[in-house]
């Protein structure tokens, strides 16, 4: 149980980085050619 929970949670942490990385580097590209 403990095992699943900690494989979830894993889950969880890397989609959210991966869409904070996403969103960083959007406003960036969006940023860059508007400056």
């Amino acid at each position: 149980y403990i095992e699943s929970g900690d494989h979830e949670n894993l889950i969880h942490v890397s989609k959210g980085g991966f869409l904070e990385l996403m969103g960083g580097q959007e406003h960036m590209t969006i940023s860059f050619p508007d400056d």
